[in-house]
């Protein structure tokens, strides 16, 4: 997110009026990021439960030579990426239109009418030229105090860098999902360990083998780690046991899947309370300064019985 520190707003910029989620804002935006969250949780579930379904297994094998042991991989149920893929466009539209929400209740707020209200919607801009436009646009009869705090949101706040802004990353993937096709997820590899063990004919003859990896790949019969002896063995068997992760091709490069959708869940969740209140004022930096610099003990919470039989808070104990 970008930075809203106090020190880089303009003098008086989006420090004005003050709304309550679920109250003046309304309360349709929260529950699109609450469904978002929901269906997060589901898309997770169901990469789980593929990874301990034993959707893959391995076989090891032992060269006639006896001086090479291949693992291979065994797919017994493919990753459905497809059906995770629907989950995923589900997360993004709620995520979208949590803002798109937002910025139509602020827009028709103590009795406003945009002229044109099929253009209201949430901006994202990644270049700051466009901004005027796009404040005139979509924000119709946004009260300017919001359209300052969604403006110091914006992507293009980052410079070079406002592709790959949280902001940015949302918008385009969903722009994908609704207009294009389904979103390429890739299942990967996320951590993995071996246990490999193996006897030489001839002890003398004992080293180290010699390991090599390919876990790029999900392919039936995919040689996943190969072992070459210095000399043959009596006997040799393995295994690599590993947990696979989904993950996306964003302009940030490629996220794994719970780390994206668990970031944009957070930053729309900020967004929206920020747009509601906006940054502290100098006022409350100075008294949040003050608590932390205060040299006052807290008060221990000492509770005592009371003469009716009832318990008290009593700070003088």
């Amino acid at each position: 997110m970008v930075n809203h520190d106090q020190d880089n707003v303009p003098e008086g910029k989006g420090v004005g009026r003050r709304w309550r989620l679920g109250e003046d804002a309304g309360s349709w935006s929260l529950l699109k990021v609450a469904h978002a969250r929901s269906r997060f949780l589901e898309i997770d579930s169901r990469i789980n439960l593929w990874n301990a379904s034993g959707a893959l297994k391995q076989e090891s094998v032992l060269s006639e030579d006896r001086r090479r042991l291949e693992i291979r991989l065994r797919i017994n149920s493919r990753p459905p990426v497809h059906e995770w893929s629907l989950i995923l466009g589900d997360v993004l539209y709620a995520l979208r239109s949590a803002l798109d929400a937002t910025v139509w209740e602020y827009a028709h707020m103590d009795g406003a009418r945009p002229e044109r209200p099929e253009l209201v919607q949430f901006p994202v801009v990644h270049k700051r030229r466009d901004w005027a436009r796009a404040r005139e646009r979509n924000l119709q009869t946004v009260p300017e105090v919001i359209a300052e705090r969604i403006e110091m949101v914006q992507p293009f706040q980052a410079g070079e860098l406002a592709d790959q802004q949280p902001l940015s990353i949302l918008s385009s993937l969903n722009n994908f999902d609704k207009h294009r096709a389904s979103i390429g997820l890739s299942v990967a590899q996320d951590s993995a360990t071996q246990d490999i063990s193996f006897e030489f004919e001839e002890e003398s003859n004992a080293s180290a083998p010699k390991a090599t990896y390919d876990l790029g790949s999900i392919a039936d019969g995919a040689v996943i780690g190969l072992f070459e002896f210095s000399s043959p063995v009596r006997r040799a068997s393995g295994r690599i046991d590993f947990s696979h992760v989904a993950s996306v091709e964003t302009k940030a490069g490629r996220i794994h899947l719970p780390v994206l959708l668990g970031r944009l869940i957070d930053e729309v969740s900020m967004y929206l309370n920020f747009f509601a209140v906006g940054p502290p004022t100098r006022e409350e930096e100075a008294r949040e300064h003050s608590r932390k610099l205060s040299d006052e003990p807290w008060i221990p919470m000492q509770f005592k019985e009371d003469s009716e039989g009832k318990m008290a808070f009593d700070p003088a104990s």
